[in-house]
């Protein structure tokens, strides 16, 4: 016995435009196996976009609180404002970014089966029993839900932009007013977060992505790892022309000196995943720009991956 059919809804034409003719049995098992493909496709569809918005959110949120920031210190660097960082227009900026992070992640979430009470996170990569921490800072709240997420990923994306501050300009020398010092230490800030956001940005757009399969990854791919390549010669050869003395150099006689810039005496004791350990004396310029260079991509690495963990584990590096 035959029976022809013509598939003419949107969701069947997707696997069928033209009449079949198939024996009957034959017939009713592919439509039973379609009815299992196309049932499973929105609750996979709605994962994609809920991990997809999970990533963008998070990546901006660390952006735009590491900005606010930089906003405020390079004022009290060029001595425009003898304010406390976070002042009271950073404190509206993050907490303006931390609302962002909150709407984006609901938004791109509010329809994934897996953000409601009681279900599995595992399809976008959630279903884990607490935050993985970001180098010990205590983010480590119960991941019970998806506003959970939203909690984990303010608290160490609020940590690492901290951290990223504080290392730039946590012991800057500000009572050292000449001039070439006060290009210096702006000329720092402001090239450490235009490298970090080039990161950021450049992670994020790779594994959009991936996650929404128009990549096969891996990420970063080729086109990233030149994009930030450049990032990092700019903001290098920026720093050593606005540190490096006359001759525009890093590793010359006419070095601005660690101490008329203000720097730690030790770069912070952290590994980039599967890289680099941070660690170790700083004692000149060339110290500074390594140590800048490595702990921002240490942070980078780290928050990017918090923000795709259906994708890949959290590096131990990380916590």
């Amino acid at each position: 016995m035959n029976a022809r059919f013509t598939l003419a809804t949107p969701v069947w034409g997707r696997v069928c435009t033209v009449a079949l003719r198939l024996p009957f049995g034959a017939l009713a098992l592919l439509v039973a196996l379609v009815v299992i493909v196309t049932w499973n496709a929105p609750a996979r569809a709605e994962s994609e976009r809920c991990q997809r918005a999970i990533a963008k959110a998070s990546a901006k949120f660390v952006r735009a609180k590491l900005q606010a920031l930089r906003k405020c210190e390079q004022a009290v660097v060029a001595g425009t404002t003898r304010d406390s960082c976070p002042n009271q227009r950073a404190q509206e900026r993050i907490a303006q970014a931390q609302g962002q992070l909150q709407l984006d992640i609901h938004n791109g979430c509010s329809g994934d089966p897996s953000c409601q009470p009681g279900a599995s996170r595992a399809s976008i990569g959630w279903d884990i029993p607490r935050c993985p921490d970001l180098n010990g800072t205590g983010c480590i709240n119960p991941i019970s839900s998806c506003d959970d997420v939203v909690s984990c990923l303010g608290c160490a994306g609020g940590s690492a932009a901290d951290q990223a501050r504080e290392i730039i300009y946590g012991e800057l020398n500000l009572s050292n007013d000449a001039q070439a010092a006060v290009d210096c230490q702006i000329a720092i800030g402001q090239n450490v977060t235009r490298l970090f956001d080039v990161r950021m940005r450049a992670l994020q757009k790779c594994e959009d992505r991936l996650l929404s399969g128009v990549s096969t990854g891996p990420c970063p791919d080729e086109k990233n790892n030149i994009a930030i390549t450049k990032a990092v010669t700019k903001a290098t050869n920026r720093l050593c022309a606005a540190c490096g003395g006359p001759d525009l150099t890093c590793g010359t006689g006419d070095d601005l000196t660690r101490l008329e810039i203000g720097f730690p005496t030790t770069c912070p004791d952290v590994s980039v995943p599967g890289g680099t350990a941070c660690g170790g004396a700083v004692n000149d310029l060339q110290d500074i720009v390594n140590c800048l260079g490595c702990v921002t991509q240490y942070t980078t690495t780290c928050m990017d991956r918090l923000g795709v963990l259906g994708l890949a584990s959290y590096p131990a590096d990380c916590e």
